[in-house]
Parts: structure tokens; sequence; C-alpha cells
């Protein structure tokens, strides 16, 4: 261990630490106290969609953030980008691993930590570092734990040696008296959670239930610095000189006395495979130091981040929140075993293709091009290898999804990837995975997209086969539904997909989901024809005859059930049955999310009424309210990072900014760990616990595209711009950058001064049009922080008067590569 380097570290502000700490647990405190308190009591004080449209108010993020506690962070996930072996910090300050989990307590005899009291919180803020903190009387223990690759580099086989790095330091914050301090470490152990094997299922509230295991009763002989289980080299640790270890079979026992303010550290390096190291590879641990090996992590992290659109705005919150979801999703792309491939998993528990299509499209949309493209390869080797669930002919052709990780090569490996626990699990239930009927038509999209984002020819003609057999499974599926009825009349479900399962439940009542599934299943259809057609493909222009007919029957069975009346949705989410438990997003919003159905539509705003009543019930923006479904549904739960991304956009597109931005800041409040970042999939007003699938990779993704629109919106061939920015991001001296952003006619990067105080602000727009065909319009929206009409606009140096002073927006030809707005005041 380099000793010098660790003094070093060691003389940081120790008190500064303490204090940043302190100030931590007083903020988690009054987090959790608010959080306790019921919706009711917030009725009156809470802001509503209503309420700050009526008034104009723009919500900001602490004043949504502070109503509810919203979810905790069950398990941030520290693994190295693509690696099979998962690595997590659990909320008592283990260290998850399928393989060689930690344990730790403090005090003597041990003593569990109370996770309730552990504070967390990120390296700078979004790096998946986690930085714990737990406060035992005048002791503070800190926990810095991240991994890395024993050989650095990237990983590109997934049999790279990864290393879990844990630092546990203890501070005395006394001021004057010398303390002493006692803590283990079992290695491998775990501690019994509602959160079992394989990890990340469950839906329990999240408690700690099992008892710390017991210590042997005799110490060890040795003195080196090995870790081991049996004869298995799991790494090594090393301590900071004044600390004394005593060693017993698989646990650790450290003893030291602290001066005021003194700091001491203890670095564990544990692999994060069953195998655990060799004698060669046990001499790389003692020689990776902890600090450098952070420095290198630190590198790799933000170069990933420098690999994709750069966003900076005037509000950390969400430039923190945006970099966290980029790389919490990283890990859940996973290299399949010695190929070529990533698979997209969701959440760790499945390949979901329609979660995953709405993972990867934002992820394209924020330049992270080569990560998608070796995602969407999965699907093209498990093409037809599972059946949706529905009345169908055939599967062959059909883009499948899966809870035992086929093909990813690591599902025969129960002993240290989730992927193998899970697939050991599920043995002989293979078929029993949920197959949605959408979810061809949801991963066509995906394909179709990565080509209008990267404009790579080369790849679709690549890819073409599988989409266009892909195609075909939906065009002949379709053939069943073409019926008419003893009238001769066309049946209502003429042309849908056969009935079938639209999400996970319902399989044994299969209908028509006219919306869930048929609006997707359509738009991936048209979107690859749309890509095959710009490439000249010859079965182009009838894959898109086929998508234009598919769209006709859709429309028409819209105009047959058409409902006016203002308490009901304004189309079924599923035909010849009542709505179900999921109508909040799988219904008529499903239409919206696909271009059916228009924001401008008066049958939006009988949508947005329906939504109000049944789901939102007055609680700040959240969208997703979920109805009591027997036990499975908590009674104040609210599924997020679902929906609210579609909502968001039809409000910017309908000019309605105070409603956007309710729903905008209420997803970064509570469809995330506020401390950790972690986008989750549903979270208890009343209780932080429920927080299942806690690394929700499509939830994030979302809010990936939530910020973006905020900033940058293209619909119908026009660039909206600002268009839901806050009025406030736009006060005198603040910024609003973006860099190398992706759209469909190529690349730009905008940025923005204001200068209000003296009457003006300026934005500077540069573009890197690759297909300015794609590219009609621009629509630049310059919202004054005080609401003050527009005097003047000049654009290059020229008077330019198209502009509306009124809409605070100014009209764009897209004729030049660089342009300089000067608006005044």
């Amino acid at each position: 261990m380099n000793r010098d380097r660790l003094r070093r570290r060691r003389r940081e502000n120790s008190f500064a630490t303490w204090t940043s700490g302190l100030a931590m647990s007083l903020l988690v405190v009054a987090v959790l106290l608010v959080g306790r308190i019921g919706a009711a009591e917030h009725a009156d004080a809470q802001p509503t969609f209503d309420e700050v449209a009526r008034t104009g108010h723009e919500v900001s993020y602490a004043e949504v953030a502070d109503f509810y506690g919203g979810p905790m962070s069950r398990a941030p996930v520290i693994s190295v980008k693509a690696h099979p072996e998962v690595v997590w910090v659990r909320p008592d300050m283990g260290i998850g691993m399928v393989a060689n989990p930690i344990a730790f307590a403090v005090d003597s005899p041990p003593g569990p930590i109370r996770w309730r009291k552990v504070e967390r919180c990120l390296k700078r803020g979004y790096l998946p570092i986690v930085i714990s903190r737990y406060p035992d009387g005048n002791l503070m223990y800190e926990q810095v734990a991240y991994a890395t690759l024993l050989d650095g580099g990237e990983v590109k086989t997934g049999h790279e040696k990864q290393v879990s790095m844990v630092q546990m330091s203890v501070v005395n914050t006394d001021p004057t008296e010398a303390r002493r301090a006692t803590w283990w470490a079992w290695v491998p152990a775990t501690v019994v959670t509602t959160d079992g094997p394989p990890y990340f299922w469950s839906y329990n509230l999240f408690d700690v239930t099992g008892s710390l295991p017991a210590v042997p009763e005799q110490a060890l002989q040795e003195t080196d610095d090995l870790l081991r289980d049996g004869s298995v080299l799991l790494g090594v640790h090393e301590e900071s000189p004044g600390v004394k270890v005593t060693r017993y079979e698989k646990v650790l026992k450290f003893d030291v006395e602290l001066l005021p303010g003194q700091k001491k550290s203890v670095n564990l390096k544990v692999s994060s495979n069953k195998k655990g190291v060799t004698a060669a590879e046990v001499e790389k641990l003692r020689k990776l130091d902890f600090f450098t090996g952070l420095d290198h992590r630190l590198l790799e992290l933000e170069a990933i981040l420098a690999r994709g659109t750069k966003v900076r705005v005037p509000e950390d919150t969400v430039n923190n929140i945006y970099k966290a979801q980029i790389l919490y999703n990283q890990p859940q792309m996973v290299q399949a075993a010695d190929r070529d491939y990533y698979m997209p998993v969701q959440g760790y528990v499945g390949v979901w293709p329609w979660e995953t299509m709405k993972t990867l499209v934002p992820l394209d949309a924020a330049g992270y091009r080569e990560d998608v493209a070796k995602s969407l390869r999965y699907f093209i080797k498990t093409q037809g290898m599972f059946p949706p669930h529905g009345q169908i002919k055939t599967y062959a052709g059909a883009f499948s999804g899966t809870g035992t990780f086929e093909e990813s090569g690591w599902e025969k490996d129960d002993e240290s990837t989730i992927y193998g626990a899970a697939a050991k699990k599920a043995a002989g239930k293979e078929r029993d995975f949920p197959g949605w009927m959408n979810w061809t038509g949801a991963v066509l999209y995906a394909f179709g997209e990565h080509y209008f984002y990267t404009h790579d020819r080369d790849w679709l003609q690549g890819v073409a086969p599988a989409l266009i057999k892909a195609c075909g499974w939906i065009i002949d599926e379709r053939q069943q539904t073409k019926q008419e009825d003893a009238e001769g009349q066309k049946v209502l479900q003429y042309g849908l997909l056969p009935a079938g399962q639209a999400y996970d439940t319902n399989y044994d009542k299969p209908t028509y989901y006219l919306c869930w599934t048929d609006s997707y299943t359509c738009q991936g259809l048209n979107r690859a024809a749309e890509a095959l057609a710009e490439i000249g493909h010859p079965e182009a222009q009838r894959l898109l005859k086929q998508a234009r007919s598919y769209c006709e029957d859709i429309l028409e069975v819209m105009r047959r059930t058409r409902e006016t009346h203002s308490t009901l949705p304004p189309y079924p989410e599923r035909l010849y049955q009542p709505p179900d438990w999921a109508d909040f997003a799988t219904g008529p919003l499903s239409l919206v999310d696909t271009g059916f159905l228009s924001p401008h539509d008066p049958a939006f705003g009988q949508l947005e009424e329906y939504m109000k009543r049944n789901f939102n019930r007055g609680i700040v923006g959240l969208t997703g309210g979920l109805r009591k479904d027997g036990d499975q549904l908590a009674p104040n739960a609210y599924y997020v990072d679902f929906s609210e991304d579609i909502w968001q956009r039809a409000w910017i597109l309908r000019g309605e900014i105070e409603k956007s931005l309710l729903s905008f800041y209420s997803t970064l409040a509570f469809g995330l760990d506020k401390h950790t970042l972690g986008a989750v999939e549903r979270f208890d007003l009343n209780d932080q616990r429920y927080a299942p699938f806690y690394m929700d990779a499509s939830g994030g993704s979302r809010i990936i595209g939530m910020i973006r629109q905020t900033l940058l919106l293209e619909q119908d061939r026009v660039l909206h711009l600002l268009g839901g920015a806050p009025r406030r991001w736009l006060e005198t001296g603040k910024e609003i950058e973006m860099l190398d952003a992706v759209t469909y006619f190529g690349k730009l990067d905008l940025k923005v001064d204001s200068h209000v105080d003296h009457g003006e602000i300026t934005v500077e727009l540069k573009l890197r049009k690759d297909r300015a065909e794609r590219l009609r319009e621009i629509e630049l929206r310059v919202p004054h922080p005080q609401r003050r009409p527009m005097k003047a606009v000049t654009m290059n140096g020229r008077s330019w008067s198209q502009f509306n002073p009124q809409a605070e927006v100014i009209h764009l030809l897209p004729t030049e590569d660089q342009y300089r707005v000067i608006v005044r005041y």
C-alpha cells in the first residue's frame, strides 16, 4: 500500500467531512419527517395542475420535493460499464454481490448498522461512486465504494476481473476527548433483508430481517493481508497506521484509538467473481492504490459523459440527475459472454422489449449510438425465440423478451451473476415470462430511430432482413382480425393484432388493446419502413403501404369507439372489457405518445381531466396513481418515470409550460432517490421503503429525455428550442448550454446568456446539418424571467421581425449554420 498517499489523503479536512455529514443528516431527517405526512395534510398547500395553470406559477424542484420523502435507494449500482457481475451498495452499508457480498457492523460486541440512520450521496453529486455516512455517538463512520477492472481498460468479453474497492473510515467528531472505535467486516457474508436472490425482484417494503453472522470463537494466527473463502483468495485488506486487526475465519475486527478530529481507514479490495483471484492477481491488488484507482474511475466515468450530449442548466440538481441517469444505464447494457452484442436489461430483472425501446431511444438522442447499436443486436440474436402471449398463428419473426437472459452467455453462471441466479430460479418456466403483444413493434421503432439519429446506411442494410421479417410477422398476424360480421360490416377489431397480453397481467383474459398494443406496433412498423425507404430498399414501399393500412384501421377503430362523456377517457384502453389497473399509461395516452392523438385535439383535454380525476388525485404533478388490485399494490403507490414524459411533451407543444414544469419537477423529485439519484418504477407517498425495481433503466432514460425535451424537442420537422425551460433559468447572469446535441438533421450547439438587468438575452445556435431536409423551421422560445414582452430581436446583426411577443417565440428558417439572436426588452 502507498502509505504516504494514504496519509496525505487522510489529512483532508475531517471537520469539513463531519459537518457536511451533519448537514446531510439534518436534511435526511427533514425529508423523512415530511415523507410521513399524509397526502391529505398537504391538499391545501401543494401545487396542482389546475392551480399552476390558473395562477401562471412555475414550480421549482425544492418546492415540489418538499411535499414527500420520495423513494429510498435500495441498491445504487457501482459496477463497471457492461460487466455481468453486478455490485451495489446496500442501505446498511453492506456491499451487495452475488458471489462475495460484504457485511459491516460496529462496536464490541458487534452491533448492526442501523440503516435508517445511514446517509448517502454520489461523488461529485452524479458519479456512481457511493459515499455513505453513519453517525454512532461521537464517531462518524464513512464508506466510499466503487468498482474497477483489475487490469484497467473496458469490458470487451465480460470475463475481465472486476474488483469492489471499499474504504471504511471512522472520524472522532468529539472536539476534546479521545475515542475508541471498533468495526467489523464479514467477507464474504450478508445480512438477510426483504430482498432475496436473485435480487431486485422484490415488491416488499425494505427492511433488514436477519441478524449479523456469528463471529468464530478463535482468532486466526495468520497475520497476512489476504481475504479468503476457504481455499479461494477473494482479495486483500490494508489499514491506516494505528489500526489493530484481529482476524477470524471470514471476519475482520478493527480497533483504533482516535484523537479529537482524527480519522483512520481500512481498504478492502474484493473480487466480484466466485472464483476469486489468483496469486498473481493478488500482487496486482496490492499495487492497486485505492485513491489512484478512484482517480482512474473518475476519469472513466467522465469520459463516458464526454461521449454524449452535454447539458448544463443553471440548476445543479437537474445537471446531476441528467448525468447520473446516463451513467446508471451503462451497467444495464451487459456484455454478452465473448460475443459482439450487449444484453439490454431492465432493472436486472429481464429484457422487456418495450422498456428497452424507451431506454435506447433517449440514449440514441443523447449521442450513445455505439451502445444502442450493440444492444439492438441482442434482439436479432433472439428473434423468434419466445412467442408473445396472444392468439397468434406463429411467432417466427417476432422480437421477444426474456426473464432468464437467453443468449447472454451468463445464464448458466448462478454463482457470480444475477442473470444466472434468475435463470436458475425460473428454470422450466421460461415461457411464463410475460410476452407483451407490442414488443415487436416497439423494437422496430428503436431500430428505425437509431437509423434516423445516426444515418448509418451500412448498418441498416445489415439488419434489414431481420426488420423485414419482423414487419412480416405484424402484417401476417393482422390478417386474423380482418373479418366481417353477419351483416357484412367490419368487426370492431378489424385490422388490429389478435387478442393477447398487453402487459404483465390479464394473460388469462386476452383481448384487443387498441392503444397500448396497436399504436406502438403500428408506430414501429411505419418507422422501420420509413428508414428502409430512405436507403431505397426494394421492400420499403410495400411495408409503407402496409403501415398506412394499419394506421387507417386504427383510426377507424378510434372513430367507432370515441367517447364524449366528460367522466370517461376519450378512447378505450381495451375493446369489449372495462379499463384495467394500468390504463393511466396503456390507454389513450399511448395514442398521444405514438402520434395518433394530437395534443391539440379536443380529446386531449378530456384525457387530461380523466387523468387528474382518477390517477393524479391532486398530488403535485404525479400522473400514474395505482388503483388497488388485490394486495400487491400499495394504496398510496404511484407509478413514476412511465407516463410523465408524454404529458410534459404534450404540454410543451400546447404552450402550457406551468403544467409541463410541474410534471417535470415531480418526476425528478419522486422518480428517483433524492440522494443517490437512481430511477425507480414506483413509490409510496407515506413509506420510503417501497421502492421496487430500483435500477429502472427505462425510467432513467425517460428522465434523460425529459431534460432534453425541456431544451430541445423535434416535432414534424420543427425544432422547438427552450420550449419547456423555466423562466428562472434566464435570470440575469445565468447560462444554458447544450453541446453535441443529436437531432434527426444532424447536431447542434446551443448557448443562452442572460443579461436581463441590461434588457438583453443572447442565444447562440450552431447547426451541423447532415440531413437538412429534415428541418423545416426553428421555434426559439425565450421566456423573460419577469414576463416582460419582447421589444426587438436581431439575428446575426440584422433586425428580425418574425417573433411573437405574446408566445415569446422567435421563428427562424434553417437557412444558416450559425445564429446569434439578441432579444431586447
